[in-house]
């Protein structure tokens, strides 16, 4: 089985596989800027085994343009160095050619860099002395992204995300508590599980006043199909068309809903763990949580406050101001 984009120490097969690198960065940032795949282009180990991988035909995107890619087999992977690992990058390129760039075999490996104009699939990790490729040296890093309505929302689903479904009564909409170091400017947000066939997705910043909401800012809609769908281990990424600011010191809370479901859907989220140290909130992931049991929640719509089932993350896109 080849592994989803961020395997766990226990999934994966080498202990590097897990680390994230700067690669991994930058993948995620040209899913923002539009180039990723639409669907198919898994990559998987040869059906005659050797030193080669096959990539399944499919479409990416390329900056929004699609790419259309037929099914490539036998794709070579460069013998292994006789002392040392390496990671080699699959990527597609603008013609749909499939293309491996081979890394560099050093004691502690990291991945080469996504080739200008390419749309990265794969991750395959080549140990010293390797003969054949086999599937758990695969770790799939590809980003589905499905081009979006006016204002650049977009939709991106990463597999293998670790999370924690906290339903706290099943409310629509569900909010964890930030409050930024810095002044700043918030993009796009992330919020993960599963995702559903034609179900519709949208996160928001919002401010509360005692126990109603006071300002809310949302973004697009984002609704996701067949090829989108994740039974269990999805994410979806919405984007602002105009990006958020948030004061240093003010409390906000950041969060997302199901809009197209009735008022009580329960809508799992990313653990706490993967996110609370990665943004520079002075108490994400570790205070306050909020939930509103509508499917458009509204200036002065009720806030329930939720103390019990465990803290909420999210994944931010920002910048500093």
């Amino acid at each position: 089985m080849t592994l989803q984009f961020m395997p766990s120490d226990a999934d994966a097969t080498f202990p590097a596989q897990a680390v994230p690198d700067a690669v991994d960065f930058d993948i995620l940032l040209l899913a923002h800027q539009g180039t990723g795949v639409k669907s198919g282009l898994a990559v998987t180990e040869s059906a005659s085994p050797g030193m080669k991988v096959d990539i399944a035909s499919g479409t990416g995107y390329l900056a929004w343009v699609e790419v259309s890619v037929s099914t490539q087999a036998d794709k070579t992977i460069a013998a292994a160095d006789g002392t040392f690992d390496r990671v080699d990058l699959v990527s597609i390129n603008s013609g749909g050619t499939a293309v491996v760039t081979t890394g560099t075999a050093v004691s502690d490996p990291v991945a080469p860099p996504v080739p200008a104009s390419s749309i990265p699939l794969a991750y395959v990790y080549v140990p010293a002395s390797d003969t054949s490729i086999v599937d758990n040296q695969i770790v799939i890093k590809r980003v589905i992204i499905a081009k979006a309505s006016p204002g650049g929302t977009t939709y991106a689903e990463v597999s293998d995300a670790n999370f924690v479904t906290i339903s706290g009564g099943a409310f629509a909409w569900k909010f964890q508590e930030v409050v930024p170091y810095n002044n700043m400017q918030i993009h796009g947000i992330v919020m993960g599980g599963t995702v559903v066939d034609t179900a519709t997705y949208q996160a928001a910043v919002m401010t509360k006043s005692g126990g109603t909401i006071a300002t809310i800012d949302k973004t697009g809609s984002v609704t996701a199909d067949a090829t989108d769908a994740e039974t269990t281990w999805g994410r979806v990424m919405m984007l602002f068309t105009t990006p958020v600011s948030l004061t240093a010191g003010t409390e906000y809370f950041i969060g997302s809903g199901r809009t197209d479901s009735s008022d009580t859907y329960a809508f799992p989220h990313l653990s706490r763990d993967n996110v609370q140290y990665s943004f520079p909130f002075g108490s994400i992931g570790s205070s306050g949580r909020a939930r509103i049991a509508k499917a458009n929640p509204a200036v002065s719509d009720t806030i329930v406050d939720w103390t019990t089932d465990g803290a909420l993350g999210v994944g931010v896109f920002w910048s500093l101001d």
